[in-house]
């Protein structure tokens, strides 16, 4: 898997329309107090239109669009004034170190502006993380996040000990794979009732309880799902990940 490999690729002639690739709301903004009026706001008047709509799938998928474009609105109107004010320092920051003669005042500005920046370059360093979908603030440079996560991946693959039937922790590389190898010959040509199916043939209709299978959600099962739901995971098409619900 590590051959070079040399292709060619055609790209069709004339103008190719190239968007910014698919939106994610980013979660740090669910610290700002002002997006939490500004949602709190618009949702008063949002519930208020769900009597416009048959069910409540419609209605929400319908306000659906319109927190996504809410959100999408006020991360660009932040990222933009960001921009701007880190634009500002830098230039000030400029103006200052152009002096010929440096002041007290001076050397106390330039320590401050110099914490604003870092301060703001560690917020940005923070949207890498989450973008990465890493705990840890590295350095931004992508091999590097790649590389720590394909050390979690190997550490969270690795087998480094097994207890067998007998109760007995295996942890050299040898035992834990012939006890793999044993345990799966066991399994795929063992014949007749095995403990696996001893336990499903126990299990009655009556417990399995199947006429409760299909009932309504309610809303506590939905919060419930909601709140157990990992955090840090790719968001759907309309980039709302979990932290948002």
């Amino acid at each position: 898997n590590h051959c070079g490999y040399l292709c060619s690729i055609k790209l069709p002639t004339g103008s190719i329309d190239r968007g910014r690739g698919i939106w994610k709301f980013n979660i740090r903004h669910l610290a700002d107090k002002e997006l939490e009026e500004k949602l709190k706001q618009k949702w008063q008047y949002w519930v208020q239109l769900k009597r416009n709509f048959q069910t409540h799938i419609e209605w929400w998928l319908n306000i659906k669009h319109k927190i996504k474009s809410l959100l999408k609105s006020y991360s660009w109107e932040r990222n933009n004034a960001r921009k701007q004010y880190k634009e500002f320092l830098y230039a000030v920051l400029r103006d200052l170190y152009k002096k010929e003669t440096t002041h007290l005042q001076d050397t106390i500005t330039i320590k401050q502006i110099k914490a604003k920046l870092l301060k703001l370059n560690t917020e940005e360093q923070k949207g890498v993380q989450i973008r990465a979908r890493t705990t840890e603030v590295l350095e931004e440079n992508t091999t590097i996040f790649h590389h720590i996560r394909e050390q979690k991946r190997t550490k969270r693959k690795y087998i480094n000990k097994i207890v067998d039937n007998d109760g007995i922790t295996l942890t050299t590389q040898d035992e834990i794979r012939e006890e793999i190898r044993m345990y799966f010959k066991q399994l795929y040509s063992a014949t007749g009732q095995t403990p696996h199916n001893q336990s499903f043939s126990s299990i009655t209709q009556e417990m399995l309880q199947i006429e409760d299978l299909g009932h309504n959600l309610t809303p506590d099962e939905v919060k419930q799902a909601i709140d157990t739901c990992p955090q840090n995971k790719s968001p759907g098409e309309d980039g709302l990940p979990v932290e948002f619900y």
